[in-house]
C-alpha cells in the first residue's frame, strides 16, 4: 500500500509539474501579435512576454489603413526602425521604442498618416530620428506625456525630409537632444506647421529648437525652447518665402556662435 501511495504521489506530482509547463508554455505569448501587417490590419505590442520585442513592426510595402498601437508598458529595442508604416495608417506608442543602429528610426512613415507619441522614443545613432518622414499631409504629435530623446548627430527627435509638404508637427511633451545637428523639430519642405507648446531642450552644436527650410512653413512657440550648443538657435526658418513665426513663449539660447 505504501508503494501504491509513493507511486500515486509521484504521478501526481509529475503531472501537476507537466501541467504547469504546458500551461507557461502557452501563456507566453509574443508582446507583438503581427510584426509585417497589410492593409486594414493592426499591430499590438503589449508587455507580455518577450518583453523588449527586438524584431520591430514594418507594414508591408504598399499598404494602407494600417493601426499599430504600442500599450504602457510595452517596448520595442531594435538596431532598425522600430516601427514602419506605409500610408493612410495610424501609430500610437504609449510604451517605450528604443533605436541603437545608425540610420534608423523610432517610428517611420510615409503620407497622410497620424503618427502620436505618448510614451518614450530613445535613439542612440548617427541619422536617428524619434519619428521621420518624407511624406506629406501627416499629423505627428509628441503629447503631454511623450518623451523623445536622441543621441547622436543629425538625428531629429521629429523631421520632415527631402521636400515633404502639409504636414503638421506638434511637440506637447519633452524632446531632448545633444548631437551636432540634431534639431528637435525640423521640416525641409514646403507648407508644413512646427509647433511647440511642451518643453524643447538641445545641447549639440547647430542643433536648433525648430528648424524649417523651405516656402511657407508656419511655426508657433507657445512652449520653451532651451538650447546650449555652439551656433544653436532657438528658431531657425529659412527659404524665398519662409512663411510665419510666432513665439509666445519662452526661447533661451546660451551657447556661442561665430
Amino acid at each position: 500500500m505504501s508503494n501504491k501511495k509513493g507511486e500515486i504521489v509521484l504521478w501526481g506530482a509529475a503531472l501537476w509539474i507537466g501541467s504547469f509547463f504546458l500551461f507557461g508554455i502557452g501563456s507566453v505569448t509574443a508582446a507583438v501579435n503581427n510584426h509585417t501587417p497589410t492593409t486594414g490590419q493592426t499591430a499590438t505590442v503589449d508587455a507580455s512576454p518577450p518583453n523588449p520585442d527586438t524584431i520591430g513592426i514594418q507594414a508591408v510595402a504598399g499598404s494602407v489603413n494600417v493601426t499599430v498601437n504600442v500599450l504602457p508598458g510595452a517596448q520595442i529595442s531594435v538596431v532598425n526602425n522600430g516601427i514602419l508604416v506605409r500610408n493612410q495608417s495610424q501609430v500610437t506608442n504609449q510604451g517605450a521604442i528604443t533605436i541603437s543602429g545608425d540610420t534608423f528610426d523610432g517610428i517611420d512613415f510615409d503620407s497622410n498618416n497620424t503618427i502620436v507619441n505618448g510614451g518614450t522614443i530613445t535613439t542612440s545613432g548617427v541619422q536617428s530620428e524619434g519619428m521621420f518622414s518624407m511624406g506629406n499631409n501627416s499629423s505627428v504629435l509628441n503629447s503631454v506625456t511623450g518623451t523623445i530623446t536622441t543621441a547622436g548627430d543629425n538625428s531629429a527627435a521629429i523631421l520632415i525630409f527631402g521636400g515633404g509638404s502639409g504636414n503638421a508637427l506638434t511637440n506637447s511633451g519633452a524632446i531632448v537632444t545633444s548631437g551636432t545637428g540634431s534639431n528637435a523639430l525640423g521640416a525641409d519642405g514646403n507648407g508644413n506647421q512646427l509647433i511647440n507648446d511642451g518643453m524643447i531642450t538641445t545641447s549639440g552644436a547647430a542643433a536648433h529648437g525648430i528648424f524649417a527650410n523651405g516656402s511657407n512653413n508656419t511655426v508657433v512657440n507657445t512652449g520653451r525652447i532651451n538650447v546650449s550648443g555652439f551656433n544653436a538657435h532657438g528658431i531657425t526658418s529659412l527659404g524665398t518665402d519662409p512663411g510665419p513665426i510666432t513665439n509666445s513663449g519662452t526661447i533661451t539660447a546660451s551657447g556661442p556662435l561665430d
